[in-house]
Parts: C-alpha cells; structure tokens; sequence
C-alpha cells in the first residue's frame, strides 16, 4: 500500500529541489503540499493519504496522526541521516550540497 521509505528517498529530494532547494513540506506549491506531491507520484489512494494512526505519547496522552505525512517525514530524517537533507530552522526542509549532488545524479538518470 505504502511505498518504502527508501523508494521515498529520490522523489523527495527531487520534490525539494522543484522548490527551490528549501521548502516547508506542508506549504502549497502550485496547489500542493510535498506531502501530496509524493502521494500523486506513489499513486496513493484518497483512503491511504487519509489514513490515521494513534501515537501514546504519555499516560492517557493519545493523539490521531496522519500515517502517509508521519512516513514522508521518516524518510526526510533517514535523508538528514545521510546529510543529503538539512533543516536549518523548525519545519524547514533545505537541501545540503550532497543532496543537490544526489539531485544532478538522479536527473541524469531519468533524462537517459
């Protein structure tokens, strides 16, 4: 249903990069989010972006959540990781020099 968060990695970076290299995930670029972006890329039905789960952060303290924003953020912590993702200030998402290399790369690859 969902894709791996490693399948996640290249469309995400690429996504970034469209924007200009540093973006807020939730904000509408060309009406969508970089949440709905991927979701279109990954062909994910309306039922699967809607789909919550509970996170039990406490005693009695338990919350819905989205699962498909929660698995692209994930991914953008696994990318930080890697340092191909940086987030310079709360709810930033910019692109390092690696990750503008691993961009070039994978253009390179699709445009063959």
């Amino acid at each position: 249903m969902y894709p791996k968060y490693d399948d996640t990695h290249a469309p995400l970076l690429c996504e970034i990069a469209r924007r200009g290299g540093r973006c807020r995930p939730s904000e509408r670029v060309n009406g969508l989010t970089v949440y709905e972006v991927l979701a279109h890329h990954f062909q994910l039905s309306p039922e699967a972006q809607q789909r919550q789960f509970t996170v039990i952060s406490g005693p009695n303290q338990h919350r819905a959540q989205w699962l498909w924003p929660y698995r692209v953020r994930w991914a953008k912590d696994q990318l930080q990781r890697l340092g191909l993702i940086e987030s310079p200030a709360r709810g930033i998402w910019a692109l390092t020099d690696r990750g503008w290399q691993a961009v070039r790369r994978l253009n390179g690859e699709n445009a063959r």
